[in-house]
Formats: structure tokens, sequence, C-alpha cells
């Protein structure tokens, strides 16, 4: 138990309750459904109406918005299917919290980063499942519905912690990715901004087409 959340990047002691005990066993039993229940629900985001078709009348017309042709579901079907989904999906947060939250008191103790992610991450999950029950006795205000599918790859890197993890460290990479392409990205700008002087003093007429400017350069 304890390798697993040093894989996770957190700390965690011997279980020191019954609650915290069966928390993890159930979370452990069915982390497969709630990997899967993450996957379908981004699935679900390819046969939703995007969010500018709820204020153009004729968004159906093909010719004058193109579409893919994926066939699109009407919000009343996406409701029915988005909220057990999420259902499943806020269990599965809550048992987390269960067996890694000994009580509310450690959160103010010891901020982190994934108990700050999975409190908002829950916050947020429990504000979705609002928003599409408001919307099941709401027919005015379905354009909602999609609003709750934001974010929604979330959920699938969350409960599968090695993609997430992967995810961390492309970001760890990125700001010397960044550094590279700035310096490649300088070299570019003083190129072309010695190329017209280059290009005035050269015989060549192919020279002259591609340094008789800055912008040209």
């Amino acid at each position: 138990v304890l390798i697993q959340f040093a894989r996770e990047g957190e700390e965690h002691s011997v279980f020191s309750s019954e609650r915290s005990l069966t928390c993890y066993k159930l979370r452990s039993k069915f982390s497969l459904l709630f990997r899967i229940t993450a996957l379908l629900f981004m699935a679900v985001r390819f046969f939703e109406r995007p969010l500018w078709t709820f204020y153009h009348t004729e968004w159906a017309n093909n010719a004058i918005y193109p579409i893919s042709g994926v066939p699109l579901l009407s919000p009343e079907i996406i409701t029915a299917i988005k909220l057990p989904l999420l259902v499943i999906l806020a269990i599965g947060l809550i048992l987390e919290v269960g067996y890694k939250e000994l009580s509310i008191n450690d959160f103010f103790k010891t901020i982190t980063t994934m108990r700050c992610c999975r409190y908002i991450l829950l916050c947020y999950c429990l504000s979705c499942i609002l928003i599409l029950l408001y919307c099941c006795g709401n027919s005015n205000n379905l354009q909602l519905v999609t609003i709750t599918s934001a974010g929604n790859i979330i959920y699938l890197l969350w409960f599968n912690r090695k993609s997430l993890r992967k995810v961390q460290l492309v970001l760890q990479v990125l700001p010397r990715l960044a550094l590279v392409l700035s310096i490649f990205l300088l070299l570019i700008i003083v190129f072309a901004a010695f190329g017209p002087s280059f290009g005035r003093n050269s015989d060549s007429e192919e020279d002259d087409y591609y340094f008789n400017s800055f912008s040209q350069s």
C-alpha cells in the first residue's frame, strides 16, 4: 500500500481506521470500473452537440455549417448517459478521499498539490451532477449539459495514474523545450535582420528576391 502511494507521489501512513481500509479495498476492487467509466464519459463528447449550436437555429444545415457527419444525440439523451457515469466517478473520488484523508483537519495541516486537485475534482464532479439534475427539470437551459463535458479528459488521467505521471513528465520537459525553441527563433530573427544587408551585396538574383526586406527574409 505504501509503495502504491509513493508511486502516486503522495505520503500516507498505515490505515488507522476501519473506514480507511474499507474505502481502499472498494477503490482498488472497482478501479477498472472507474477507468472504463472515465473513458466512456470522454467518448460521449463525440456524440454531443457543441455549445455554439444552441445559439444558431440552423445549426443542422450542412450547407451553412459543415459538420463531420457523426450522429449527435439530443441533450436529454446525453443527460441520461452522463448522469450515471458522473455518479460512478463521484463515488470513486469519494472513496479515494475516504482512505487518503484521515480527517478534514489534515487538509489544512498539509496542503499538497495532489490533495488540492483531489478536492477540486470532487467538487467539480458534484457540481456537474447538480447541473444535470437541474437540466432534467428545466428544458430551457439544455446548453448547460454541454458545459459539463469541459475537462472530461481529467477524469481519465486521474483514474489512470500512469498516464497522469506521463503528462507531468511532459510538462516538466516543456520549459526546456521552450528555451530551445526560443533560441532557434532568435537565430531566425537575427538572420532575417541581417539578410537584406547580405542580399544587397550579393550578385545573385535569388538572394535579391529572398533578402530584399526583413519580412521577406
